[in-house]
């Protein structure tokens, strides 16, 4: 589709002179739509989160991040009813991230879960949020003995939210490298 349009404007074709070419974009337009319904979607997000590897959590993220770029090749703006959920979706399932480590109490997995939190714009004024930076510092006042230690997480969210500053790491490396 995209080597269609290409082609069109290469020859000089734009929605406004050509039917086709505009049937073509509105229908980019409904494709990207669908994939942000789709990836969206609570059941598949339930059924997907089940799994405590962090894995599905990490493809649910990347997956709705290539449908919003998608969507904004495609010509649709954050004004979009499917944009404005997809981008809803990644911050109550930041918040999810944020209520688990904030019940293991550990101050290793609080700080991954707020960074990421912030990467998707969560409002930092929100309960759970608050909850956590009160959990956080009160952790850090307790003498190292009495401190919860970092045990394997179980929580998908919170693994995820574990993975992200690691995966940022290597490819600021590569992209260094390379």
């Amino acid at each position: 589709m995209d080597l269609c349009l290409a082609l069109a404007r290469r020859v000089g074709l734009d929605c406004n002179s050509s039917p086709e070419v505009a049937a073509l974009l509105e229908k980019r337009r409904e494709i990207a739509r669908d994939a942000l319904r789709t990836i969206t979607d609570p059941s598949l997000l339930k059924s997907l989160l089940v799994s405590p590897s962090g894995s599905s959590t990490r493809m649910i993220f990347g997956q709705i991040d290539d449908a919003l770029n998608q969507a904004t090749l495609a010509g649709l703006g954050p004004e979009c009813k499917e944009v404005m959920r997809a981008v809803a979706t990644k911050k109550r399932l930041a918040t999810e991230a944020i209520v688990a480590a904030t019940k293991s109490k550990v101050v290793s997995e609080i700080d991954a879960t707020l960074l990421l939190a912030r990467e998707v714009g969560v409002d930092f004024k929100c309960p759970e949020a608050k909850k956590a930076i009160q959990v956080k510092v009160a952790q850090r006042l307790k003498p190292m003995d009495l401190q919860v230690k970092l045990q394997p997480s179980t929580n998908p969210l919170v693994v995820e939210a574990l993975a992200m500053p690691k995966m940022k790491k290597k490819k600021k490396k590569k992209e260094r490298e390379g």
